[in-house]
């Protein structure tokens, strides 16, 4: 025997359009979080949200990850960025992931934030 829970949000999206992405069969949850808790400081940040097939360089040494896709954990709701370096796949949380470097600790470092978005 196994319990199921499911969670209902509502939003107000505006005017249905057919393209919108919330309409796609697969909407990824990037997407989503345009619409839904809003109210959640995860949500907040001064740049997009990665999306998937993007590729991030982190600070550090300047490896490329690609972006899965977003995550959540079933129990504790924390949202994660999932992505692949090298053939392994990682996940750090959003908040993480979006956070400006700390020049105190890192002060030779180029990048404003942990990860940087690759431009093609």
């Amino acid at each position: 025997m196994f319990c199921q829970q499911l969670h209902i949000e509502s939003a107000d999206i505006g005017e249905w359009e057919d393209d919108n992405p919330l309409n796609y069969e697969n909407c990824d949850l990037a997407y989503c979080t345009q619409y839904f808790k809003q109210t959640n400081n995860y949500f907040k940040f001064d740049r997009p949200l990665p999306a998937v097939g993007q590729k991030y360089k982190h600070f550090k040494i300047g490896k490329i990850v690609t972006i899965i896709g977003i995550s959540r954990h079933t129990e504790t709701e924390e949202v994660t960025v999932v992505y692949d370096y090298e053939g392994h796949i990682w996940n750090r949380p959003l908040e993480m992931f979006m956070s400006e470097v700390d020049k105190e600790k890192y002060p030779n470092t180029t990048q404003k934030y942990r990860f940087e978005l690759v431009e093609d």
